[in-house]
């Protein structure tokens, strides 16, 4: 195991500690990625990134796996896996993550569908009201 294999090990346990936390769970990763699954459809459709971000989380936990199942094996760590790992915990922490994005999407889509809702209903009041005003115009003209 390479100075770089340790470290990318000690920083994966701070991404494990934040999402076992997140999920109660001590198979944290794992719980975040099965939610990108679950939720894969939405994902896609509304957080720029969400194929990416997934498959990446999975070529991490690969990583971590590698180095704690067969420390032996030399390297198994790149410094851009590193960077990748530190940067979604980074985003993890700003709850700039996809599961948050896609959570804030998810409100932003609500208020929005209330709004054309709320449209509608005071349109449709409008055309109500103006054809009790015309009725009430042709029968006092008669």
């Amino acid at each position: 195991m390479t100075a770089l294999d340790n470290k990318f090990f000690e920083e994966y346990k701070k991404l494990e500690s934040a999402c076992n936390g997140i999920y109660s769970s001590k198979r944290g990763v794992s719980e975040y990625i099965n939610d990108m699954e679950r939720y894969s459809a939405a994902g896609i459709a509304d957080v720029s990134g969400w194929e990416r971000d997934c498959k990446s989380l999975k070529h991490l936990r690969w990583v971590r796996n590698q180095i704690a199942h067969s420390p032996s094996s030399g390297s198994v760590c790149k410094k851009e896996d590193l960077e990748a790992l530190n940067g979604f915990y980074t985003r993890l922490l700003k709850r700039d993550d996809p599961l948050s994005r896609l959570k804030r999407a998810g409100r932003r889509n609500t208020k929005s569908r209330r709004q054309k809702e709320n449209a509608v209903y005071f349109l449709t009041a409008f055309i109500i009201t103006a054809i009790f005003i015309i009725a009430a115009i042709v029968l006092i003209a008669r």
